[in-house]
């Protein structure tokens, strides 16, 4: 049986019908996912299978993926016939015509705000200071097996911002638009997502529009495979229902997948505007300036610590016998976690996914550091008053 790789890219053109490309697609009897915003159809997602360097097609009649054309041929025709710029994978062909070589970026909401959520291991005397940190309040909800869930409203056109550790699960809200995200190393072109908040049509090739050929092409290319992945990495509690969800669109899509996943209801609600962050049953850690961050963040660890008896007599003992330690091992992590700040500052006001990760694990560093260092000092002088 013919294996097949998914391949996503992307079609921009001046101008574009998305009735055009899809009559287009399937004349060529390629399977494919298109997903656009209503805003910019010129703007086209497009997924499509390959194997040994051909693209995937369906014919007429034909229930059973066979190779077509080499994934170079496809891509030029597209782009002669659109006259357009396709880039799928790492292959790409500008035909775009000069007078539209420079197109207008896409409308970016300056008004409305983000509102986030993170599932992570992100501990929770990290929390405290991440509010500090990013300047804004977070509530943070406990869920089952030790993660949690970070919840925030960030201001509109806030872009860089740090909450949870990867590896992650991000759903974010932004007016009308839901998207789900699922981050799992430093590598942004490993980030899986999905966007209600897009128009998507699935092409079954030639045989567009018969059950068993639909079903196949879904199966292929439709979005059941990035959904059942962010699903299982929270973990959630219903993954038909989560793929279930991706058919639905506004608020309710919004409450399904949530409920899917095994998270509150007051997430939901939060996502959708219903309720404000400080209405979310969960612990309120507000933006209250870095040293009162410092001091909630200790007081969590040293609760941490002390429910394990054992490790709680270690780390005192090590903390009284070898008061150097701990702050030389911190010294080296903030000297590391400085470092990494400083190589992901953004050149140009731009910064990559790889920046913006170095950028979280230096402020993740530095967190670190500065709690070992405050709860080791202490407790050395509560030891030294009892004693």
């Amino acid at each position: 049986m013919q294996e097949w790789d998914r391949v996503d890219g992307m079609i921009i053109t001046a101008r574009l019908e998305p009735q055009e490309i899809i009559d287009f697609l399937t004349k060529q009897q390629v399977v494919a996912q298109l997903d656009w915003f209503a805003q910019t159809p010129n703007m086209m997602g497009i997924r499509v299978v390959s194997a040994d360097g051909h693209v995937g097609i369906l014919k007429k009649g034909s229930t059973t993926v066979e190779p077509g054309p080499t994934m170079l041929d496809f891509i030029e025709t597209t782009a002669e016939a659109f006259k357009a710029e396709v880039m799928i994978g790492d292959v790409g062909i500008d035909r775009l015509d000069e007078e539209f070589a420079s197109l207008p970026e896409p409308p970016i909401d300056e008004e409305t705000p983000l509102r986030v959520v993170e599932i992570s291991d992100t501990p929770a005397s990290a929390v405290p200071l991440m509010a500090a940190f990013n300047g804004v309040d977070i509530v943070e909800l406990g869920l089952p097996g030790g993660k949690r869930a970070l919840l925030a409203q960030l201001p509109a056109g806030r872009s860089n911002w740090t909450l949870g550790d990867v590896p992650l699960v991000t759903l974010t809200s932004t007016g009308d638009e839901f998207q789900a995200f699922l981050i799992e190393d430093d590598d942004p072109e490993s980030i899986v997502t999905y966007n209600w908040g897009m128009e998507e049509r699935i092409i079954a090739g030639a045989a567009t529009g018969d059950s068993v050929a639909d079903t196949v092409a879904q199966m292929l290319v439709g979005p059941r495979e990035d959904v059942e992945a962010i699903h299982d990495a929270v973990p959630g509690v219903g993954r038909e229902l989560a793929v279930a969800a991706t058919q639905q669109r506004g608020t309710l899509a919004t409450r399904s997948f949530v409920s899917a996943l095994g998270l509150p209801a007051d997430v939901a609600s939060f996502l959708n505007g219903e309720i404000t962050l400080d209405q979310v049953d969960g612990h309120l850690h507000q933006a209250r300036g870095v040293s009162n961050a410092i001091g909630r963040s200790v007081d969590i660890m040293l609760g941490e610590r002390k429910s394990d008896t054992g490790l709680w007599a270690t780390y005192t003992s090590t903390v009284v016998e070898k008061p150097w330690l701990i702050p030389m091992v911190a010294a080296a992590e903030a000297t590391v976690g400085l470092s990494l700040l400083v190589a992901s500052r953004a050149r140009d006001g731009k910064r990559t996914g790889i920046q913006k990760l170095g950028t979280a694990l230096g402020v993740a560093m530095l967190i670190d550091s500065v709690g070992e260092i405050s709860l080791a000092k202490y407790v050395r002088l509560r030891q030294q008053s009892e004693g």
